[in-house]
């Protein structure tokens, strides 16, 4: 907001003025700026949209061009959100030119790449995300850039059908994960599931399955429905393929008639008929039913199921 209507408290004229050239005006400022910045991220993190929009205007309207970068940058994040890409490119593209945006021009250029990923312009998506990552490497590294371009870079390669690629990108993130979760704990379930999608495509279940199991195990699953989903559809694909190996046992189960069976069984001839009727009568032929074979449970039959499990 302007420097005036900050003062909107102060009745005084030459109080007003004393205050604005003791620079204290742009330290409230520069504080109210950081507080925001914080609560726009942990709300973004959140998918809070209406709190969002709120900070993120307020912080656009502050005078520090640092500050007005990072509320431009999340109300490009709100029109992501609502699906108004034409808009969301105005206001990246805005905080990329701003002088001093620190940080989020990284992240703006990181965002503007994934816009054109959605227009289909795969090669300059991927520029965007290799640049994104080298502006935010560095002796002052922003982790957070770091890891959404990397997770971009693997989405892009997983689209394309490179899968061994895709892996690769995320491997390369555990790091930078592993710091940033220190400030936010929302990244370690966030990178487990991209984890488990990326493993249950190459289809490395047992693996899959196992980070799937660590990000809905989060807090913020709530948030992020696409994690229950992914691991959903790891247990479908397990079950589908423990149903391909069981089918031939049960197919050998179904021969298997229960019916009795008969058969011709000679006896001798019993003793209490005379003796001369024994020799003309000779072995009695009787019939005897067969005993039928025990029809195997399902308990029984042995589910083998052989998952090619490598280390991640």
């Amino acid at each position: 907001m302007p420097a005036n209507r900050n003062l909107f408290m102060v009745s005084s004229p030459v109080l007003r003025q004393a205050i604005i050239k003791s620079g204290m005006l742009r330290f409230a400022q520069d504080e109210l700026a950081v507080k925001l910045a914080a609560l726009c991220e942990q709300f973004y993190l959140n998918r809070a949209i209406e709190p969002l929009t709120e900070a993120a205007g307020l912080l656009a309207s502050l005078t520090s061009p640092h500050a007005q970068a990072a509320g431009n940058f999340y109300l490009a994040m709100v029109s992501f959100r609502q699906g108004d890409l034409i808009n969301a490119s105005r206001l990246l593209e805005a905080t990329i030119k701003t002088e001093g945006s620190g940080k989020y021009k990284a992240r703006a250029i990181q965002s503007l790449g994934i816009i054109y990923r959605f227009d289909g312009d795969h090669n300059e998506a991927f520029r965007l995300y290799q640049q994104a990552i080298m502006r935010a490497t560095g002796p002052r590294a922003d982790f957070v850039t770091i890891i959404r371009a990397g997770i971009n870079l693997s989405e892009l390669h997983s689209s394309e059908g490179n899968r061994s690629a895709a892996l690769a990108d995320l491997r390369q993130l555990r790091p930078a994960v592993q710091l940033a979760s220190q400030v936010n704990p929302v990244y370690a379930p966030l990178w487990c599931n991209e984890v488990a999608f990326e493993l249950l495509q190459a289809g490395r279940l047992d693996e899959a399955r196992r980070f799937a199991a660590f990000a809905i195990a989060s807090p913020f699953a709530r948030a992020y429905p696409e994690w229950r989903e992914t691991a959903q559809e790891i247990e479908q694909q397990a079950e589908a393929k423990a149903a391909l190996n069981v089918r031939p046992a049960l197919q050998q189960a179904r021969k298997t008639s229960i019916k009795p069976k008969l058969r011709l069984v000679k006896k001798p001839c019993p003793r209490a008929l005379p003796a001369y009727t024994r020799r003309r009568i000779g072995p009695v032929t009787t019939i005897k039913p067969e005993q039928p074979r025990s029809r195997p449970t399902l308990e029984q039959i042995s589910f083998k199921i052989q998952i090619r499990a490598p280390s991640f």
